[in-house]
Parts: structure tokens; C-alpha cells; sequence
């Protein structure tokens, strides 16, 4: 208390006009005040760990869906390379087959112009 006298001037005989009941009263708001401040943050504090928590989970399922996703395309990319692949061999020897079978039907003779040509720088 005397403290608080010397806050309110007493001690010297000259007083700012509060009184120290004027004073405890202020002191008493104020820490109801403080009071009602800390259980208001403490319930925001509260209610931000349930968002988070919320938004937690959301990310987690999201996170879910885009593993599955990308496991979805690397699986079909890798079957899209295997049909490119098997496209390829398979047009590959059909090529072969048509060059073999023409050259079959070529006489000897235009078959050894062939050779010749290409030695020369022809196509």
C-alpha cells in the first residue's frame, strides 16, 4: 500500500486528486481486463489448433490423391513406352519384310545397279 500511496502523490501532503481506493478500483479493471484479454486469446489459440488441425488433414488427403495421381502416370507413361516400343518393332520388321520381299522380286541385275548406285554417292 504504501507503494501505492507514492504513485498518488500522498506521501508529500500534495495529492493529484485519485484517491487510492480511486487507484485499487483502476488496478481491479485493469486486471479484469488482462483477464478477459488472456481468456480471449487462449480461446483463439484454441480455435487456430482445430483450423490447423483441419487444414492438416486436407493436406494429407490432398497428398494422398497426388501420390495416386503420379503413381496413376508413371504407370501410364510407362505403358504408352511399351505399346511406342512395340509399335516400333513391329513396324520395323514390317519394313524389313517388304525390303526383303522386294528385293526378291528384283532381277539379279537391277539389285547389282542398286549396290552400284549406292557406292557411287546415289540414294
Amino acid at each position: 500500500m504504501k507503494d501505492l500511496k507514492h504513485h498518488v502523490n500522498i506521501e508529500d501532503g500534495v495529492t493529484t486528486g485519485i484517491t487510492t481506493d480511486d487507484m485499487e478500483r483502476m488496478v481491479a479493471v485493469s486486471n479484469s481486463q488482462i483477464l478477459q484479454v488472456r481468456e480471449e486469446m487462449c480461446t483463439s489459440v484454441v480455435e487456430l489448433s482445430a483450423q490447423i488441425a483441419t487444414v492438416s488433414e486436407s493436406v494429407k488427403r490432398q497428398n494422398v490423391c497426388v501420390v495416386a495421381v503420379q503413381k496413376m502416370l508413371e504407370s501410364t507413361s510407362a505403358d504408352i513406352k511399351n505399346i511406342v516400343n512395340e509399335k516400333v518393332t513391329d513396324l520395323t520388321a514390317q519394313i524389313n519384310n517388304l525390303r526383303s520381299l522386294v528385293q526378291s522380286l528384283l532381277p539379279h541385275s537391277a539389285l547389282q545397279a542398286g549396290a552400284w548406285s549406292k557406292g557411287q554417292g546415289g540414294s
